[in-house]
């Protein structure tokens, strides 16, 4: 028997278009060199549009150091529940996942960080 980490997803996005994806070839993934320019190039926007306002109320290392935060905390949401499917699937049978059902949950695992610290000045 194979390893979860090693098993593959097949994954079903919201335009109908079917790919497989597991937690090891997400690791893999995230350590190729374009992956981080990507991810670099997230940070960065996260940064300079500065969504919730924090830009005059927080320092810039404090804030840098949030939405380096929030963005560890949602590649490792995304990673979490693809081993848990993974792991039900190989329970379970294989099925067809559909994409929002992992990265909706994603998403909103880091979202209250940045309202709870927006403090009144």
């Amino acid at each position: 028997m194979s390893s979860i980490r090693d098993r593959t997803i097949q994954l079903i996005d919201i335009g109908g278009l079917e790919y497989a994806l597991g937690p090891g070839e997400l690791l893999f993934l995230l350590r190729h060199n374009a992956s981080r320019l990507y991810l670099l190039c997230v940070y960065a926007l996260l940064v300079v549009t500065d969504a919730p306002g924090l830009l005059g109320q927080v320092a810039i290392p404090v804030l840098l150091a949030l939405w380096l935060l929030m963005l560890a905390l949602f590649l490792g949401t995304f990673w979490c529940i693809l081993f848990a499917i993974a792991a039900a699937q190989s329970r379970l049978g294989l099925w067809e996942t559909p994409a929002p059902l992992i990265t909706v949950p994603s998403r909103f695992c880091p979202a209250p960080l940045p309202e709870s610290t927006s403090w009144p000045p």
